[in-house]
């Protein structure tokens, strides 16, 4: 289990540095295009092993658990804010550079300059794994 959260940090550590140039949402996905042509792209899952499928994990024993997947992606693999549902204005976070990225039991926190911190997290509705944010607007100063 410590491997693959090492491998997992390794992962994630790859977007620090990186400006967001534009990100989409909808119920299960959370993406972002990168100023420099990639992405990453968190998706809402679920395992009934936390030690296969390398997420971060909300485990409780004997039942499923909710997962924040992520990957890194080419920009041209980010979907468009039009095939999104459930859209939310991102605009506020773009020209943001990742400072840092902690993933946390069953979410991923971004550590983002100027717009703030950012946490993903997964939870389950009727049955099905979906994402929410927090904060999903700019947080007023």
């Amino acid at each position: 289990m410590l491997k693959v959260q090492h491998e997992r940090q390794k992962m994630l550590n790859a977007i620090v540095g990186k400006r967001i140039a534009s990100a989409t949402s909808s119920l299960t996905s959370f993406a972002i295009k990168f100023d420099d042509a990639s992405g990453i792209i968190f998706e809402a899952g679920e395992t009934a092993n936390p030690g296969v499928m390398s997420p971060i994990v909300a485990a409780t024993p004997g039942a499923m658990s909710a997962i924040v997947d992520a990957r890194l992606v080419n920009a041209s693999e980010v979907p468009a804010l039009e095939e999104a549902v459930c859209s939310v204005d991102w605009s506020w976070i773009c020209g943001s550079i990742v400072q840092h990225v902690d993933p946390e039991n069953s979410s991923v926190r971004l550590k983002l300059k100027p717009a703030g911190p950012l946490t993903i997290g997964a939870a389950f509705w009727q049955g099905k794994p979906f994402l929410s944010f927090q904060p999903h607007k700019p947080v007023m100063k």
